[in-house]
């Protein structure tokens, strides 16, 4: 059975690999007729007949010209940041802005086809399908986390306002590649240097920094722009993205959300109020125990502290109905009379699951993944031998300004030994889209809490070898490892695998709550400063990690310590 998965999977990445040639192929193609013809006014027949195939195979990839036209500028600006990041790595001094923007510059008009794309003919459109994508989302994060690294290691002058140094280095880049027809004759050298020197005199410091500041931030300089170049490639590539030789691009995009299981939801809420989180008042599905008897809670209930794109969960298992939170909803399920025993039973399955682990420790017990695409993730782990649930919908109540709408959500679980791994539960979820998540409300919290950043899971050093390969097989990919740690990076977000002593390591004075456990996350705030002062007003005992980073103990935030992180977004 293991020899067919494995040809399962080889036979996957092959047929991949196909698609993201013929990808190339026919973006060849509309290179080649894009830089001879000298316009962008070409063809989908067109394309198709230089690539020697038939019109319907574009179609495959690309839903039209527009969007063909995206691409072929993604891909080249994707290769752009490639050569960005090479740079950086090589020599970290190559990530001072004015360093950066020559070297982007002269990559930029050293590829005629750009000057094509970008031309005045079709601009408009060009611009229009761009607003429809994600890459002005993907790239203003770059640009702030880009900039956010240069100011944290002293590289950019002092006092300056990050949104206007983002602001004027677009503005002046803007100008030196328009700006070639008022004084014709001048060398790409030459106007790359002056677009260096305006920079480095506009937003740098006035003397040089110690070449060490860069060699700290040349690492998260690099994972900014590599973020970045994947999401050009999703781009370009669009169902072949994750494709690509080289450059794998995971169903697996970020941290959907934790759950806390507590014994007590009403000092569980307490606990996060204090703390600075926002939190409704939870809500507890009810059943009747027979038809026509009146419903009484059953199961779990759950609360959430709720963030643009994540979110963390309080689950507590359903007391007697006199026993509620004074704030609590009850639902009742609308389930057929003939179908409530069943419905029952593989409730009470579901809360024998739940209740094993809160016998083990009050905490984080729920870790699931953002997904792109359920069906994706379920088909790859098959793939790869991984049992699961299978993937099953549910509704997500979202609050919006038109009202609280019911967004439809698909996920699925790991399922190895009676639904769990030995950290608790772990799956993934297909979220609702982005435009309904964008237009959430409610989402402010008086710590400045703005998503989950990382969850570190904390396992016995004779279980981390193989849980950290469970993880590569989980995520599709690998981690970076240091000490006695093993880091999957998510984009937005990470998983930390490491040992108790490698927590206590990090978070002097911590003990897990739970080993294996989910034993601490990373949350982001808006402004660092206020939050400690919010969670200092509240009486928190606040305490440092080994690199001086805030976070809040365990023993304060109900088993699952809580590092605090400034955003970057």
């Amino acid at each position: 059975m293991g020899i067919v998965v494995m040809s399962l999977g080889v036979l996957m990445r092959t047929q991949r690999a196909d698609l993201g040639r013929r990808a190339d192929a026919l973006l060849d193609a509309a290179v080649a007729l894009l830089v001879s013809g000298r316009s962008s006014r070409i063809r989908i027949e067109d394309v198709a007949a230089r690539a020697g195939v038939g019109k319907g195979t574009v179609y495959l990839h690309w839903a039209g010209r527009d969007q063909l036209l995206l691409a072929v500028g993604a891909r080249e600006a994707a290769s752009m940041l490639d050569v960005v990041v090479d740079a950086v790595r090589a020599e970290p001094t190559e990530a001072a802005p004015h360093r950066y923007l020559r070297r982007h510059f002269l990559e930029a008009m050293r590829r005629p086809v750009l000057a094509v794309l970008f031309g005045a003919s079709d601009r408009d459109a060009f611009a229009r399908e761009r607003e429809r994508s994600e890459l002005l989302r993907s790239k203003g994060i770059a640009a702030r986390e880009y900039l956010g690294v240069l100011a944290e290691h002293r590289l950019l002058r002092a006092g300056i306002d990050l949104a206007d140094v983002d602001y004027g280095i677009q503005a002046v880049a803007y100008g030196f590649f328009a700006s070639e027809p008022l004084q014709p004759g001048r060398t790409l050298e030459y106007r790359a240097d002056q677009l260096a020197g305006v920079v480095r005199r506009a937003y740098e410091p006035a003397e040089a920094p110690a070449a060490e500041r860069y060699l700290a931030a040349a690492p998260e300089v690099v994972a900014a722009f590599t973020k970045l170049a994947d999401a050009f490639r999703r781009t370009a590539y669009g169902p072949a993205a994750d494709l690509e030789e080289g450059h794998p691009m995971a169903d697996i995009t970020g941290i959907h959300h934790i759950g806390l299981i507590v014994r007590d939801m009403d000092a569980a809420l307490n606990a996060y109020r204090r703390l600075g989180f926002h939190v409704g008042p939870p809500a507890f599905p009810a059943l009747p125990r027979t038809p026509g008897e009146p419903p009484e809670p059953v199961g779990a209930g759950n609360t959430h502290a709720d963030f643009p794109r994540s979110f963390i969960e309080l689950l507590a298992l359903a007391p007697e109905r006199n026993r509620l939170p004074a704030d609590a909803v009850l639902v009742p399920l609308s389930v057929p009379d003939d179908q409530l025993d069943a419905t029952r039973a593989v409730i009470t399955r579901t809360v024998a699951n739940l209740a094993a682990r809160l016998d083990v420790a009050e905490g984080a017990h729920i870790l699931v993944f953002a997904t792109r695409d359920a069906d994706a993730t379920a088909a790859r782990w098959e793939a790869e031998g991984i049992g699961h649930s299978g993937v099953r919908a549910a509704q997500r109540p979202l609050a919006t300004a038109e009202g609280t709408v019911l967004a439809d959500v698909r996920f699925l679980d790991v399922d190895e030994t009676a639904g769990m791994v030995p950290e608790g539960r772990v799956g993934v979820a297909e979220d609702a889209p982005a435009e309904l998540l964008d237009a959430q409300q409610g989402l402010v919290h008086p710590n400045g809490a703005t998503g989950l950043a990382e969850v570190v899971i904390c396992l016995e050093d004779s279980r981390f070898r193989s849980a950290v390969e469970r993880y590569e097989r989980y995520l599709d990919r690998s981690p970076s490892l240091e000490k006695r740690t093993a880091a999957f990076d998510l984009g937005a977000s990470r998983v930390t695998l490491t040992t108790p002593a490698g927590l206590a390591e990090r978070l002097p004075g911590e003990v897990p709550h739970a080993v294996p456990g989910l034993s601490a996350c990373t949350v982001e705030v808006a402004d660092l400063s206020l939050a400690e002062d919010h969670l200092r007003s509240e009486g928190v005992a606040l305490r440092r990690s080994a690199d001086g980073d805030l976070f809040i103990p365990g023993v304060e935030a109900l088993g699952t310590s809580i590092m605090l992180r400034q955003s970057r977004r």
